[in-house]
């Protein structure tokens, strides 16, 4: 009953924060401004930010089996079912569900440990974040009409806290000190042995998803792979302005997809309802974008972005689902 409680409370926070975001992204916004811009829109150009978009998926897809080659090599169209999956799941369903059902069907397909699987899902985390905070800190140095708009203060503290985070998870990756961090914490724990050797196992597994940043050729990948990635995202972003005859720069487009991605961090409704809009009408006439401009934008790229997820998504919850054997699996690439 407490955890049913505490479920409620939890969901009630969260759409009252959507509520109040949405509410303030909205207010100065002319829906005439915004269906006009959305009507005028150049269907070839967000065609292209499609096959822009669904190369920096298949990026990912490549990304993660990277990390999951530590254990098993994996086809790559397997591997990129799954991920589609996963941003389904997460964009139209509550409390990230995306990464349990392409945990679940990945493991179903390979035979992987699901528990293995959630580790490389959380170093993939991880990436991210790291990457967010150095190319927003980067995006910060290279606008000047950032550092306009926020106080020097606020952005030499993003930087030097993006740096101590940067360095603490490289550290942390790098030197495998994971492993024996957690065994220390865990022998302090009043626990009998068989629960700590299942919960020592459990971990290892884990673990294991954490190790491919320790292989050099996998670490160059996984850099490489994720520097591809936001300049697709970014350049997609690029594309989908261009589109609705709208002029935002690169740089630009990268510091609002990174700020879209620290904002998912917070609680949210699917598909970020709310907070997004918020990030879009605060962050885009700092670019000289109207607010109104600044939604249909927002608006444009999700559509785009959702065309790409719908489509792949059910195609690899078909592909993952089907009770077909296991494919035969490639040379490992690291």
């Amino acid at each position: 009953m407490k955890e049913k409680y505490k479920s409620y409370l939890y969901w009630a926070g969260t759409l009252a924060l959507a509520g109040v975001l949405l509410v303030l992204a909205l207010r100065g916004v002319d829906w005439k401004q915004t269906l006009v811009a959305l009507a005028g829109s150049r269907i070839d150009l967000l065609l292209f930010a499609c096959l822009i978009l669904n190369i920096s998926y298949f990026a990912r897809g490549l990304r993660w089996r990277v990390l999951l080659s530590a254990d098993q090599p994996i086809a790559p169209l397997v591997v990129y079912g799954a991920t589609m999956v996963g941003y389904l799941g997460n964009d139209f369903l509550p409390a990230r569900a995306g990464e349990i059902m392409r945990t679940v069907l990945l493991a179903h397909r390979t035979g992987l440990s699901r528990i293995f699987i959630l580790g490389t899902i959380l170093t993939e985390r991880i990436i991210d974040t790291v990457a967010v905070l150095a190319l927003g800190s980067g995006a910060i140095l290279a606008l000047p009409v950032l550092n306009e708009f926020m106080p020097s203060g606020l952005s030499n503290a993003i930087r030097l806290t993006s740096l101590v985070v940067i360095l603490m998870v490289s550290v942390l990756l790098l030197t495998g000190q994971a492993q024996s961090l957690f065994r220390r914490v865990l022998a302090r724990w009043p626990l009998s042995d068989e629960l700590s050797h299942r919960i020592v196992d459990a971990f290892e597994n884990f673990e294991r998803g954490l190790q491919s940043f320790r292989h050099p050729g996998r670490a160059l990948n996984l850099v490489a792979l994720t520097l591809a990635i936001w300049l697709l995202d970014s350049t997609a972003g690029v594309v989908v302005a261009r589109s609705l005859g709208l002029s935002v720069t690169i740089i630009e487009a990268l510091f609002f997809m990174t700020a879209l991605a620290l904002s998912s961090a917070l609680p949210s409704t699917p598909g970020y309802v709310g907070i997004y809009q918020f990030v879009a009408v605060t962050l885009l006439p700092v670019f000289g974008l109207s607010p109104s401009d600044a939604l249909a934008y927002l608006i444009a790229f999700q559509a785009t972005a959702y065309v790409v997820v719908i489509i792949w998504g059910l195609w690899g919850m078909w592909r993952l689902s089907a009770p077909a054997p296991v494919e035969a699996q490639p040379d490992e690439v690291v």
